[in-house]
Formats: structure tokens, C-alpha cells, sequence
């Protein structure tokens, strides 16, 4: 996914301000922001998340198996702590590549 990509979702697809569509995929409204104006790499995870979001699944519906458990009961937490929990269950770096 390009930093122009991310952004023409969130604002043609979802019309969503950064800070809104930050709470939907489990990033900081900074970090999307950076991966906007492509100052830091997208992750390839971010790219399964938005998929994910445009059919309206949960993005653990979009990951292997292995890792659904844990993606489900983060994605319970309210969207702002969500991103902690994905950080703190080390799912992050086990995200496959897309």
C-alpha cells in the first residue's frame, strides 16, 4: 500500500477524518498521519486492517488462524487502547506479510 493509497481510502472510501479512521484500523492518529505523507513505512498488517474494514470485518477476520484468538479479544478493548494490546500481545511482529 502507498502513502497516497491509505489516505484516498480514508478520505474518498470512508470519508473519515485522520483521527476517526486512526480509531477504525488500531493505529495513532500521528502514525497515520506519517504513513500518510509516507515520512514512515505503511506495515503490511495496516494493509489486511484496511481491507478488512472496507468489507466490515473485523480485521481478525482477514489473519491466520493462529493469531484470530488474540486479534479478537484486543479488538473487544475500546479503539483507543487497542493498539497497546496488539503491541503488548507481540501480535504485531508476528503479522504476516500480505
Amino acid at each position: 500500500m502507498r502513502p497516497k493509497d491509505l489516505k484516498r481510502l480514508r478520505e474518498d472510501v470512508f470519508r473519515e477524518s485522520r483521527r476517526e479512521f486512526a480509531i477504525r484500523t488500531g493505529v495513532s492518529e500521528a502514525s497515520l498521519g506519517r504513513y500518510e505523507r509516507g515520512e514512515m513505512p505503511i506495515p503490511p498488517w495496516l494493509g489486511m486492517v484496511c481491507a478488512a474494514a472496507v468489507f466490515n470485518l473485523p480485521p481478525f477476520g482477514v489473519f491466520p488462524l493462529e493469531l484470530a484468538a488474540e486479534l479478537r479479544r484486543i479488538w473487544t478493548l475500546p479503539p483507543e487502547m487497542r493498539l497497546a494490546g496488539f503491541r503488548e500481545e507481540g501480535v504485531i511482529e508476528r503479522m504476516p506479510d500480505p
